[in-house]
């Protein structure tokens, strides 16, 4: 996905509203390069009696990629979602409003507060308690947000559709069918969120909280590896819900492949 942006062969993703799908999909692949692995090694090493030397310092860089690159995915998520609601509701002030400026100002102050809480464990702070800090002003302060900006978003796109349905000769509340699908995916992408974060606050909570619940170390343990699980189906379904709902994105994947295809066989 991240090439499909990049190269663009139909020119059609150089919006400034595409500036946030970009730092979503960047995030995602930070999350699922880097944090991944190191994550994968932690609850590895949780299930082992192996003692790794600098088990603590790499433990920490896992938390703080994942608490970074997740920030930054939600919020530039919430940020796509805005630009799509002044797209639906202000139709002829969204070129004035959300300008590539704007957008590329408001990604860079989201990466900067995405690092507030993630750079405590670089000061020392303790890492439970900096998970609980991401957890609860964090994680679910963005996931409130959105479903606020979901609802608010999903209602006004069926208002504008059932305008759009009931005066077909009217363009003015018209939205149209490249910001129909584009906000379709968005909505699509909203509800899955919606739904996965609700299995990953209580696999949280009871991975934080879960000490009265569990016995042994294993229940807490198994309820990490599976917020964890749950983080990264999350980062998988991004990319495929584009690839499904947005068909310029399936014909520039699939442009770029044939491209890349006809040159290897004209190099051979």
């Amino acid at each position: 996905m991240l090439i499909v942006l990049w190269k663009d062969p139909f020119k059609r993703f150089r919006t400034a509203a595409t500036i946030f799908v970009f730092g979503m999909v960047f995030a995602n692949f930070l999350s699922g390069l880097c944090a991944g692995p190191l994550l994968i090694l932690r609850i590895h090493v949780s299930y082992t009696t192996l003692n790794l030397s600098g088990f603590k310092t790499w433990s920490n860089a896992a938390s703080f990629l994942l608490y970074w690159t997740t920030s930054v995915s939600y919020l530039s998520m919430l940020g796509l979602s805005l630009c799509q609601y002044v797209g639906v509701k202000m139709p002829h002030k969204q070129q004035g409003l959300v300008t590539r400026k704007t957008t590329a100002i408001s990604l860079a102050i989201i990466v900067c507060m995405s690092l507030l809480i993630p750079s405590l464990l670089i000061l020392g702070v303790s890492p439970s308690l900096v998970e609980k800090l991401q957890l609860h002003l964090a994680f679910q302060l963005s996931n409130v947000l959105l479903c606020a900006v979901y609802a608010t978003l999903g209602k006004e796109y069926l208002r504008q559709v059932k305008r759009a349905m009931d005066n077909i000769k009217s363009t003015a509340s018209c939205v149209r069918v490249r910001d129909r699908h584009f906000t379709r995916a968005n909505l699509l992408l909203l509800a899955s969120v919606t739904v996965l974060s609700v299995p990953i606050m209580i696999a949280w909570h009871i991975s934080i909280y879960g000490q009265k619940i569990f016995s042994s170390e294993a229940g807490l343990r198994t309820s990490q590896s599976i917020t964890i699980i749950i983080f990264f189906l999350k980062i998988s379904l991004d990319p495929l819900i584009y690839s499904l709902r947005l068909p310029i994105y399936r014909r520039s994947f699939k442009r770029l492949f044939k491209f890349r295809r006809r040159q290897v066989d004209n190099a051979a």
